[in-house]
């Protein structure tokens, strides 16, 4: 049911580790506009929520802003860590790429985000543009949750959220309308913000800044890093397995003749 898309996830997980072996620069420079991307959406995302930070559904608010950025990086070619964990999972379970070359991409692309959120937050900082930052600052009270959530429940947050994000890559490639991929790619990145899942890319955005505006007890260098371990781990399993393990199964050779009851379902 879902071949086409199997198909296409193999053979761009095969062009990734061609870039990367071939244009290794380019591919690093693609890793830094994924996470310079993810920064906008997160300066976008806290600036807009803190607008509202004192009405109901805050959160989806900030989440609706925030999904801009899923949109800019799928339009604009960026190498996402979050999404190549379904990408490279499917390439390498399918023989087009080998593990080394997953181990590989997954390692770079996460640095390369990492890089680029950085540079987006410095920029930030730089021109002032948040404005003032207090310890009830929309961004301040996210980012002291984030880093003082017990280990197990970031994991599992991490995974839930990536399942989000790969749903939002995988479903705009069952349509060819371009307004329809834009809405199936802001849906599914707003459930996941509004619910409070764990980005790791987004969290470096988000961290990065808090880190610099309202470092305290809660906010500090190793919460951050507590939380990045486990939000990554997470988001693997999430892409890797329960998305892309998922539909590798269900499209299994001995499962392709079997007709859906419903064909658009």
């Amino acid at each position: 049911m879902e071949k086409q898309v199997i198909d296409y996830m193999e053979e761009a997980a095969y062009k990734k580790s061609s870039m990367l072996h071939h244009s290794f620069r380019q591919y690093v420079l693609r890793s830094i506009i994924a996470g310079f991307l993810i920064g906008i959406g997160v300066v976008f995302s806290f600036t807009v929520g803190n607008m509202f930070i004192d009405v109901p559904g805050t959160m989806l608010i900030a989440g609706a802003s925030f999904s801009v950025a899923l949109v800019f990086i799928v339009w604009m070619g960026g190498e996402l860590f979050t999404s190549n964990t379904m990408y490279l999972f499917t390439g390498a379970n399918r023989g087009r790429v080998s593990w080394n070359d997953l181990a590989k991409i997954w390692s770079v692309s996460w640095l390369g985000n990492l890089v680029g959120a950085a540079l987006l937050s410095l920029l930030v900082i730089g021109a002032h543009s948040m404005g003032e930052v207090s310890s009830e600052h929309l961004l301040a009270v996210v980012a002291a949750k984030k880093m003082s959530g017990d280990a197990l429940a970031i994991f599992l947050k991490g995974i839930l959220c990536n399942v989000l994000v790969c749903i939002a890559i995988f479903m705009p490639l069952k349509t060819q309308n371009d307004v329809a991929k834009i809405l199936l790619t802001m849906i599914p990145v707003v459930v996941f913000f509004a619910a409070g899942f764990e980005h790791s890319i987004a969290n470096m955005g988000v961290f990065a800044l808090a880190l610099h505006y309202v470092p305290s007890d809660l906010i500090n260098f190793g919460g951050a890093i507590h939380n990045l371990i486990f939000a990554t781990l997470g988001n693997i399993v999430g892409g890797a397995l329960f998305v892309a393990g998922s539909y590798l199964y269900l499209n299994k050779p001995d499962t392709e003749t079997i007709k859906p009851m419903r064909q658009n379902a």
